[in-house]
């Protein structure tokens, strides 16, 4: 959330969807870098990334902040079988496509990186951390070792957009999965 893609000629928002802005900078931008979106991907990137949205990135969301005992509880049942599945799928690739990392990736990272620190404890997905599924936790250590995505990955600002709003400004201290 927040993000916007800015046309400061026009002065004003191009797209504030962030899928859409990785899809669009890909395209426009990285002729010399591998397309996030290769040709021969797309299907594989699409599917994984209808169900990752769902279950993963918006599905913590839905066991965070619903009032509903039980759509918390269908969020949560969802939200682990999703990771059970993500670790399963690195077992035998450094990536969610194969060798290439891809926007699936890049989409996926956020919820993940957040989650031990911040998701597994607010909003109340307390199954397993993501350090407890060694595909995926690796998968994480793989993505942070990328300079951007380190660049990118401010923890601290995180936790303090997450749990500095709770009313008593409390900003729990708790596991580092990279650089803050």
């Amino acid at each position: 959330g927040g993000q916007v893609l800015f046309d400061r000629v026009s002065g004003r928002i191009v797209n504030n969807e962030s899928a859409e802005i990785i899809r669009m900078l890909d395209q426009a931008f990285a002729s010399d870098a591998p397309s996030l979106y290769p040709a021969d991907q797309r299907a594989q990137i699409e599917a994984l990334n209808r169900w990752i949205y769902d279950d993963v990135n918006n599905g913590a969301y839905k066991a965070g902040f619903t009032s509903s005992q039980h759509a918390y509880e269908v969020a949560y049942v969802r939200f682990f079988a999703a990771l059970r599945r993500l670790d399963a799928l690195l077992a035998d690739r450094k990536y969610l496509t194969g060798d290439q990392l891809t926007e699936a990736d890049v989409r996926l990272f956020p919820t993940i990186f957040r989650f031990d620190p911040i998701y597994f404890t607010r909003f109340r997905l307390g199954e397993r951390m993501v350090a407890d599924h060694a595909h995926l936790a690796r998968w994480q250590a793989d993505m942070l070792s990328h300079e951007a995505v380190q660049r990118a990955s401010n923890l601290e600002h995180c936790r303090r957009g997450y749990f500095g709003r709770t009313g008593n400004g409390i900003v729990p201290l708790g596991p580092e999965t990279g650089p803050t």
